[in-house]
């Protein structure tokens, strides 16, 4: 059911129909009696135009004068009424303005259909956490030091769409990303005047395309505390009969729950992640229990929204065992 004001206004539209309709009956029966006046006033005084007959003449004369109250009603109309004026005069402007717009989008088709957004505007690239109140230059190098990692974020996911279209490589040393100077003195400042832990991330400051540079913004906000140092983020019994589906469950449960408590991810990820050899030293591990056993995460620091999920696994040996 729609609403008063809808139900008002669909009843003004209708009076002002019904006013359109009226006004145009009285002004089609006033022309049909002036004329018809007219006609019958020059036949009586068999009025005659060069070699017309009287009859002929007064058929002309009250034709065009008709013609004539047609063109003065709707002149009137059109000095009264702007819809009418649009109506008359705004046609060809609607025109063109419509042709201008069709234009418009099918450049953007086919901006969108030969080009491939690598950030939309808002998107996180990047992000990090720092320790406020340090010296502006010890900020400005760390703020530094995130805008090279948004270029070469940036450069890779290039690359990836150029080695789908088959074209040729960007090089990481690239600059493909542009900073604005009054947001990165402003970030900088409010950094090093600060005395907290804050979060730092570059954003996309519009959608933008494949091979194409890609403004960004620095934002900087108090960050809280999600998990502290040796903290445990998920403890979890393992299935020794299936250990890699079992482990790998692990994993997606952590990171899983590291969101839930609070901790932001970047492209669906919180980094982290084991090395080559730590992963090797924990299989090991993991084969050399006997049964079903436990696997634990613990924070190697304290972890902020912002820090990537870093984390020691470690195995536990089920005491039902």
């Amino acid at each position: 059911m729609g609403s008063i004001s809808d139900l008002v206004g669909e009843d003004f539209s209708a009076l002002r129909v019904a006013a359109v309709y009226i006004c145009v009956i009285i002004v089609a029966a006033a022309i049909g009696y002036l004329g018809n006046q007219l006609g019958r006033w020059i036949g009586k005084r068999k009025m005659s135009i060069g070699r017309l007959r009287p009859r002929h003449t007064s058929i002309v004369i009250t034709t065009f004068t008709g013609a004539f109250i047609a063109v003065l009603t709707l002149t009137f109309f059109a000095v009264v009424s702007e819809p009418v004026r649009g109506l008359l005069f705004g046609v060809e402007k609607l025109r063109r303005e419509e042709a201008a717009l069709r234009k418009t989008v099918e450049e953007l088709k086919r901006t969108v259909e030969e080009g491939t957004f690598i950030w939309t505007k808002g998107e996180r690239i990047v992000h990090m956490t720092l320790p406020e109140g340090f010296s502006q230059e010890r900020t400005r190098d760390a703020v530094t030091s995130l805008l090279a990692e948004a270029n070469t974020r940036t450069v890779l996911r290039n690359n990836k769409i150029a080695h789908d279209k088959k074209d040729p490589p960007l090089n990481v040393a690239d600059i493909l990303i542009e900073s604005d100077s009054a947001n990165l003195d402003e970030t900088i400042k409010k950094l090093s005047q600060g005395d907290g832990v804050a979060g730092l991330r570059v954003v996309a400051d519009r959608n933008c395309l494949y091979r194409e540079k890609a403004p960004v913004l620095l934002q900087c906000w108090p960050v809280k505390l999600v998990f502290k140092k040796d903290e445990i983020v998920l403890r979890k019994k393992i299935n020794s009969s299936d250990m890699v589906t079992s482990f790998y469950q692990f994993i997606e449960e952590m990171g899983k729950r590291a969101i839930k408590k609070g901790m932001i991810p970047i492209d669906g990820s919180l980094g982290g992640g084991m090395s080559q050899e730590d992963f090797k030293a924990l299989q090991e591990e993991m084969n050399r229990q006997e049964g079903d056993f436990y696997l634990v995460a613990k924070a190697k620091r304290d972890l902020y929204e912002t820090n990537s999920l870093d984390t020691t696994i470690l195995v536990e040996p089920d005491a039902n065992n």
